[in-house]
């Protein structure tokens, strides 16, 4: 555990972790900016000293060609890439939006980039950007996931959004086995759609989707610890992790595993996970984990 009475990290709240392939973490913070850690050093990259110009960090996410992307914001929302020479930062200039709203991001299999959040998903080509049409307006996106036959999952605050063979569906917890309206985390695992919830009341938890049939895990029917599950995560052992509210989940072949750090309730939040090989990247709110599988 790297944490503020250990190391020279600069917060221990953080709500992101992604690793780009030379090793070096970035991790976002609400207060701070960019945490970077390299070489055995943290250093804290704000809007004092460097292109990061708001307080917030989230999200960040690496590209296939080793890109890292992030959206910061406190006070003005904008979005920045390193190419890990330099950055590029893209404002209401370049993005056709009054103001821009970034949850999430992904990345089709032709290498376009995507982000979603307050005010629908846009797009970027390489060149430009531009708002894609999806069938639900005036969402709030959580996630998108987007999977190498093309199809897109999106899930919001009032259900999932899945664009496949060319045509949207919409899935709301009234006309599908949707468990929960609020969707926080998707992620197309072996043709499978894992889906995780908002937690709040009801099962909630996780679905996996798979030609479509669903199958649920809550508190009630599985091992899992929480309902809210922010993040899916898949190393290169092809062992799924999911952040929750109160532990990660570890699951093999189908078997959940809950794992916990520490004693108490409401000690155990993790925010965001990342895979670099057999190392596991944790992020939570008492500081950064690491897990050597």
């Amino acid at each position: 555990l790297f944490d503020t009475n250990n190391s020279k990290i600069t917060d221990n709240d953080l709500w992101e972790v992604t690793v780009d392939n030379n090793g070096k973490l970035y991790l976002g913070t609400v207060k701070f900016g960019l945490l970077t850690y390299e070489n055995g050093e943290f250093k804290n990259e704000n809007k004092e000293n460097s292109v990061i110009k708001g307080e917030a960090v989230t999200p960040i996410f690496k590209d296939s060609k080793g890109n890292i992307w992030l959206n910061y914001s406190k006070p003005k929302s904008e979005i920045a890439k390193f190419d890990g020479t330099e950055w590029t930062i893209y404002t209401t200039k370049e993005i056709p939006v009054s103001n821009i709203s970034v949850i999430d991001f992904a990345e089709d299999k032709e290498g376009n980039i995507y982000f979603g959040g307050g005010n629908g998903v846009y797009k970027f080509n390489g060149v430009s950007w531009s708002k894609v049409k999806v069938s639900k307006n005036g969402i709030t996106v959580r996630a998108i996931d987007i999977n190498d036959n093309g199809e897109i999952a999106i899930g919001h605050n009032s259900g999932l959004l899945v664009y496949s063979n060319g045509k949207w569906k919409t899935y709301d917890d009234k006309n599908s086995e949707l468990q929960l309206s609020v969707v926080r985390a998707v992620k197309y695992i072996d043709n499978k759609l894992f889906v995780g919830y908002g937690g709040g009341f009801g099962n909630g938890g996780l679905s996996i989707i798979k030609n479509g049939k669903w199958t649920h895990f809550n508190k009630k029917n599985s091992k899992i610890p929480d309902h809210m599950v922010r993040d899916i995560e898949i190393d290169d052992n092809g062992t799924i992790w999911m952040a929750t509210n109160n532990g990660m989940i570890k699951m093999v072949d189908g078997k959940i595993e809950p794992i916990y750090f520490r004693e108490g309730r409401y000690k155990n939040t993790i925010l965001d996970i990342a895979t670099e090989g057999n190392i596991l990247w944790v992020a939570t709110n008492f500081g950064l984990i690491k897990i050597t599988q």
